[in-house]
């Protein structure tokens, strides 16, 4: 017997139901596979490439899968049932290291919906599992800062972004120092991952199955949620406004490798879509160009300045080569010898360059 949760509905009503010991999802499921499929040759290559660096692993946890349909599909697939129990003890500095490695993994190939619901956190039997649930949004451009991972109104701290579960844990236990762990752990891993990029997005790519697509992601959902409520379509595209009339969160994807956008027009069919989004709200930002030393700096400094707003007022945090200054308002975040000069309440309220 299957039960419905609290998730949006897309393509005719559709939703995600839990049948114990899984959870049915009604689209593909080639990324959460690659990702954190036990037997995925993905996974074996990176685990393998952390631990041969001396890297901590990500704590994303090998899961079961049973698969009804392989391609498009709104058939539903089962993913096991991630459940876990509250933290009720410190992370170590291996566990912080470890959350900062799975944000870097995600970065490596691209996911982005990065928001709170799609995250799990807490303990899985004896492991820290801090693990993305529904990975639908992938080979993208990730940045921090427009990933859905941090909140798009800043000194928002109680929010659907998803580094909200790392916020209430700082807070909860009192570990300052794990911001910087978690920074370094991000670090390390995404230096690595770089390194050896190409063969990170091949191997990625070879995991997912036939005609692999991705889920495009043109607004926030509120705002569907908003014009439903209100029953106001101004301002939305047309084949947005036929999947809000019928009660669904609009939903749109390509195929690996095809710049074409499509849309299910029935429960069979997909189509593609006349519109072009990408002109008509934002352009979906390229994938596997690399990052640069200046943007994983600035994306540091991001994060660490995110958790500045309840931290004391003067605070000194040394861990490894990252140091965390904060005098009053302002921040200074140190990576070896380079340093930004942050107001990190300017950050915060998102009204810095």
């Amino acid at each position: 017997m299957s039960q419905e949760i609290d998730s949006d509905l897309h393509n005719f009503n559709r939703r995600c139901e839990v049948a114990l010991p899984y959870i049915l999802k009604p689209r593909p499921l080639d990324a959460e596979r690659a990702l954190l499929d036990g037997a995925s040759p993905f996974r074996t290559y990176t685990d393998g490439l952390f631990a041969k660096h001396e890297i901590s692993l990500p704590t994303l946890p090998h899961l079961a899968f049973r698969l009804n349909a392989q391609g498009p599909s709104l058939t539903s697939n089962a993913m096991e049932f991630v459940a876990v129990q509250p933290l009720t003890r410190e992370l170590s500095t291996a566990e912080c290291e470890s959350v900062g490695a799975t944000l870097a993994l995600l970065n490596a190939v691209g996911i982005v919906d990065l928001h709170r619901n799609n995250f799990v956190f807490g303990m899985r039997g004896n492991e820290v599992c801090f693990v993305p649930i529904d990975v639908e949004c992938h080979l993208q451009r990730f940045e921090l800062s427009r990933c859905d991972f941090f909140p798009a109104r800043r000194g928002h701290h109680d929010c659907c972004a998803g580094v909200s579960h790392l916020a209430k844990y700082v807070q909860g236990s009192g570990d300052k120092d794990a911001v910087l762990k978690f920074m370094r752990g991000y670090l390390r891993a995404q230096r690595v991952l770089e390194l050896h990029r190409q063969d990170v997005h091949r191997r990625f790519i070879e995991c997912l199955g036939p005609k692999p697509l991705t889920r495009i992601v043109y607004r926030n959902t509120d705002d569907y949620y908003q014009a439903i409520k209100q029953q106001n379509w101004q301002g939305f595209a047309a084949e947005e406004v036929t999947q809000l009339l019928r009660g669904d969160i609009p939903y749109f994807f390509r195929f690996l490798g095809n710049p074409a956008l499509f849309h299910w027009s029935s429960p069979e069919t997909y189509e593609a879509t006349a519109t072009n989004l990408d002109s008509y709200y934002r352009t979906t930002r390229p994938f596997g160009s690399g990052q640069s030393q200046a943007n994983v700096l600035e994306e540091l400094a991001m994060f660490s300045a995110f958790f500045m707003e309840f931290m004391p007022q003067d605070l000194v945090l040394e861990y490894h080569e990252l140091r965390l200054l904060k005098n009053g308002t302002r921040m200074v975040f140190l990576l070896g010898a380079q340093a930004t000069k942050l107001d990190y309440q300017q950050i915060l309220q998102g009204t810095a360059a």
